[in-house]
């Protein structure tokens, strides 16, 4: 039996010494565009452009802040930038952030559109989102990719 444990704690040693928790990250990376319309049924099959429901920005920035670029919104169509590593992010990574205020005076449903830059649409995890009178939307585009 004691050969058996002792066997076991050897293989988890060695194996954490093989493969660092670096080796399991997960990278994304996207450079395209993000568009934003408003869905006209419950289903969200069917969408119309935004014109002056919600105010907002995006920004472009690495994890500490330290070098931010930001947009207005509208347009609600806007560049996007992800390559970050999501189980720990590093000062090289890069993620762009949308924050969105519904100032519409009704809750408003919503669709989000990536596509990359070749016009290709990317999978989101989630595309619809709901939000509120007076509520305010906060994404980071890298945790809606699968």
């Amino acid at each position: 039996m004691r050969k058996i444990v002792f066997t076991f704690l050897l293989a988890l040693i060695v194996g954490g010494v093989l493969f660092p928790a670096s080796v399991f990250a997960r990278r994304v990376a996207v450079f395209g565009s993000l568009l934003i319309e408003r869905c006209t049924n419950d289903a969200c099959t069917t969408t119309e452009g935004l014109t002056t429901q919600f105010n907002g920005v995006t920004f472009l920035a690495n994890p500490g802040l330290e070098k931010t670029i930001a947009s207005q919104i509208p347009p609600f169509w806007f560049p996007v930038f992800v390559n970050t590593d999501t189980d720990g992010p590093g000062g090289g990574d890069l993620d762009t952030t949308m924050v969105l205020v519904n100032v519409s005076g009704s809750s408003q449903k919503i669709k989000l559109t990536l596509r990359d830059s070749d016009g290709n649409t990317v999978a989101l995890t989630t595309d619809v989102f709901t939000v509120d009178i007076n509520h305010t939307l906060s994404l980071s585009i890298s945790n809606l990719l699968p």
